[in-house]
């Protein structure tokens, strides 16, 4: 069954993002985020803890680590084989706010709870998790770690936030279809993997919309939880309905998270994303 988790998102940062904010100190594969410039545009920021994104993302949060048992499991009362830590992110088309809801899902997690966190960019055709960072990924990633498995080490492919518990992942090299490389059975092996290897993370999957191509559906298979973003208002309920149809099928754990929806006054505290509308507005016009 799906459950509703009804919260406002922003809009995805559906877009080519060629700024700079990203920069790798040599010889130790760390990045140093620009915040500042994160901040502008409406990204969660660690000096931002009161803002209604954060107030938001701590709704979503509560959800979701109970969902998955995380702290039941931080706590030592849970013993599993394997950890329920891998999010995948996805909506029903695209531009509906799936990516800037990894992004400041994965950027919360790390500063505000101090849980290690690993963002992946799993959207092979379309990256844009860590563009939206400002970081540039040239490097072999997360498609290269399904491809030639077990050849690569998955540490090799990652770079470590400064200051945050935050590790990147980018998409990889990978230049033919999408859905081939992640029907194949060595995805489930991949995140199986990650998830044994790092059981202390928080993994978050940012995949393409559901109804683009079969990519989020396949991965999804070997996923712990789904995280499905929708357009209130905008996304036809036949789409939705579709799209929900196709994931539930391989995972049923499912929760939904609403954008741009109008909440009630009695519900005010998570806040109207009025300022980033605006901020929006003004870097179109």
């Amino acid at each position: 069954m799906a459950s509703a988790t009804v919260y406002e998102m922003p809009n995805d940062p559906d877009k080519d993002n060629n700024s700079s904010g990203g920069t790798l100190t040599p010889g130790q594969g760390r990045i140093a985020l620009d915040f500042d410039r994160l901040r502008r545009e409406g990204f969660y920021a660690p000096s931002a803890s009161a803002t209604r994104l954060s107030l938001e993302l701590r709704a979503i949060k509560r959800r979701l680590l109970r969902r998955i048992g995380y702290r039941k499991r931080s706590t030592g009362k849970l013993d599993v084989e394997r950890c329920r830590n891998v999010i995948l992110m996805t909506s029903t088309r695209p531009a509906e706010g799936k990516t800037f809801t990894s992004v400041n899902l994965a950027l919360s997690l790390a500063n505000e709870d101090g849980i290690k966190t690993l963002l992946i960019d799993g959207d092979i055709p379309r990256p844009r998790a860590l563009a939206s960072l400002g970081v540039s990924y040239d490097r072999p990633g997360f498609s290269d770690l399904i491809a030639d498995y077990p050849r690569h080490r998955a540490e090799e492919m990652m770079m470590a936030v400064e200051g945050l518990p935050l590790t990147l992942m980018g998409q990889g090299g990978w230049s033919e279809r999408s859905d081939s490389l992640f029907a194949a059975e060595e995805t489930e092996a991949v995140i199986r993997d990650l998830s044994r290897q790092f059981p202390e993370h928080l993994i978050i999957i940012d995949a393409p919309p559901v109804l683009a191509m079969p990519d989020a559906v396949l991965l999804a298979r070997a996923c712990d939880e789904v995280l499905f973003v929708i357009e209130a208002n905008a996304t036809p309920e036949t789409a939705v309905a579709s799209a929900l149809e196709e994931v539930l099928e391989v995972n049923e754990n499912v929760s939904v998270v609403l954008n741009r929806c109008l909440l009630a006054e009695r519900t005010i505290e998570y806040g109207s994303y009025d300022e980033y509308y605006r901020r929006s507005d003004r870097r179109k016009g």
